[in-house]
């Protein structure tokens, strides 16, 4: 028969047990909730500060840019490229998963009543993957087959120049920007532009279907 002594050591150790459980427990508890508020606080940053990617500027590049002597230089090569102009103008880093530039030339008519309603994707071209930081813009550039859409660019470049008129079957580029933030959701940006045959720039497409920003 255990003494009082031994009666009162294991009721003792028994409760110090308890005691250390609950604390256990308690601080088990408590980290669970401070990393949920930390996870709460740090989606409401992500959310408040989100990316947004928008598209500052298309332009045709025919040839291709060498550097001599340290400076830029356009020259003559088989396949013309389009560069585009991407800026962060949100709060956080944007990671670009997937992207497209689609090039087509519209029958005849007016620009209006040839564009389709819903833009034609064809995700022959991407500008590839990468990150854009907030407050950063980034140049990427595509390189145009050399025997379909450079072929078609220097056909109609040269008709114009020609006086021919080749507004009435115009040539329009546009594509998209898939993105994530860092908490993973998705978002997409897209872009249209009509190019000018005789001076080779891109002017804007005007149409919420093409031009847009989640």
């Amino acid at each position: 028969m255990p003494t009082d002594y031994t009666l009162w050591t294991l009721v003792i150790n028994l409760m110090l047990t308890v005691v250390t459980l609950a604390i256990a427990i308690a601080a088990i508890v408590q980290a669970v909730a401070a990393k949920r508020a930390a996870d709460v606080a740090q989606s409401s940053l992500i959310a408040t500060q989100r990316p947004k990617l928008v598209v500052k500027h298309i332009s045709l590049i025919p040839g291709k840019l060498v550097d001599v002597n340290e400076t830029p230089t356009l020259q003559d090569d088989r396949q013309w490229r389009i560069a585009c102009v991407v800026a962060n103008i949100g709060g956080s880093t944007a990671q670009i998963s997937e992207s497209s530039l689609t090039i087509k030339r519209l029958g005849i008519g007016s620009l209006e009543g040839l564009l389709p309603t819903l833009p034609p994707y064809d995700k022959r071209y991407s500008f590839g993957q990468f990150s854009i930081e907030p407050g950063e813009r980034k140049e990427r550039i595509v390189v145009l087959d050399a025997n379909t859409d450079t072929m078609n660019l220097r056909l109609v470049h040269a008709m114009a120049e020609g006086g021919s008129n080749t507004s009435t079957s115009p040539l329009i580029c546009f594509g998209f920007f898939h993105y994530r933030d860092k908490s993973g959701i998705g978002r997409l940006t897209g872009f249209g532009a009509r190019w000018n045959a005789k001076d080779m720039s891109f002017s804007r497409l005007e149409d919420s279907n093409y031009e847009y920003a989640d």
